[in-house]
């Protein structure tokens, strides 16, 4: 079936191009979800940073209009 050297070259070069496909698509899955839960955790570290800031805000508010 591969006899010829024509064959086996492109044997060769679907078979490393598809790997290397694999490769980079693991690569780039794995560096997106990296980088997603970083992004969600700063995201939520913000936002509870923002929801405390503003209770302790309106605590504070509170307690000054009611002396």
């Amino acid at each position: 079936m591969f006899s010829s050297i024509k064959s086996k070259v492109i044997i060769s070069i679907l078979t490393l191009s598809i790997l290397g496909l694999l490769a980079m698509s693991y690569y780039l899955s794995a560096t997106l979800h990296e980088l997603s839960n970083t992004t969600a955790k700063k995201s939520l570290k913000m936002l509870s940073e923002s929801i405390f800031q503003t209770m302790t805000t309106k605590y504070d508010d509170g307690r000054s209009r009611s002396r």
